[in-house]
């Protein structure tokens, strides 16, 4: 799960997968991908920062290399 949802950009990731590492994907409405990145999560709550995405709605996804894929919804408000 993601939290705080709406966020100024600064999300949490709480990864209740095994997996150490995370690939994410950032999408617009239109479907461009607006950021993407690997992240790698050390301990059960995990920081992204997106602050650099416009104020709007934007879709997240999570997956891993033995994991299903997860999409967020993710309102950023700044």
């Amino acid at each position: 799960s993601i939290h705080p949802n709406p966020s100024s950009g600064k999300i949490v990731i709480t990864n209740t997968s095994r997996e150490e590492q995370l690939q994410y994907e950032l999408y617009n409405l239109q479907g461009s991908i607006i950021d993407r990145g690997m992240t790698y999560i050390n301990d059960p709550n995990h920081h992204l920062n997106l602050t650099n995405a416009q104020s709007g709605i934007y879709i997240l996804k999570l997956f891993g290399q033995q994991s299903d894929a997860y999409f967020f919804k993710l309102i950023i408000q700044k």
